[in-house]
């Protein structure tokens, strides 16, 4: 299991925020007599180093259209870093495959409880709403998450971490 990282997030007087928002991924697998050939986290979320505003800001990494994205700070500054997750199912068999991301999570700060919210992972991660056909033959799947980090007015400095379930449902032709 690969963390997804938020990394260092900094208001204007410098206070640094790290990220951790691990992701555990679950196959829902029809009763056959085929098997999953690999379900990996390639590559994990990055928020990136991140300047935001006192009165808070919002922080989007729009993965919706696949590829790699990078962050879009709405009031801050991206000083480096960042880009979208990157989910692969590579498959022996044929087979649909549905990928249902969670809609929000929540961070929580591991030093004083504070939390700041993941959201709309699943309207900015790829393929989202469709049943994908895989073709098997050790094709891979690739599909590019994203989401919105909200940072709220006053948000604690500090180390905060959170935890999200990937569902992948696939059905053997």
């Amino acid at each position: 299991m690969s963390p997804l990282i938020f990394n260092n997030l900094t208001s204007n007087n410098l206070q640094h925020i790290l990220f951790a928002l691990f992701c555990c991924i679950i196959s829902l697998i029809s009763s056959s007599a085929y098997a999953v050939e690999e379900i990996r986290l390639n590559r994990s979320i990055e928020f990136g180093d991140i300047i935001f505003q006192p009165g808070g800001d919002t922080v989007t990494i729009d993965a919706s259209d696949g590829g790699t994205v990078s962050p879009h700070v709405e009031k801050g500054l991206l000083r480096s870093g960042g880009h979208s997750g990157l989910l692969i199912i590579r498959l022996e068999q044929e087979a649909e495959v549905q990928i249902n991301y969670p809609d929000s999570i929540i961070l929580k700060n591991k030093n004083n409880g504070a939390e700041l919210t993941v959201q709309d992972i699943r309207q900015l991660s790829e393929y989202s709403s469709s049943i994908l056909e895989h073709p098997g033959y050790n094709q891979e799947i690739e599909a590019s998450i994203g989401g919105r980090l909200s940072i709220s007015s006053g948000s604690a400095e500090g180390s905060y971490q959170g935890e999200g379930i990937i569902y992948i449902q696939i059905t053997y032709l």
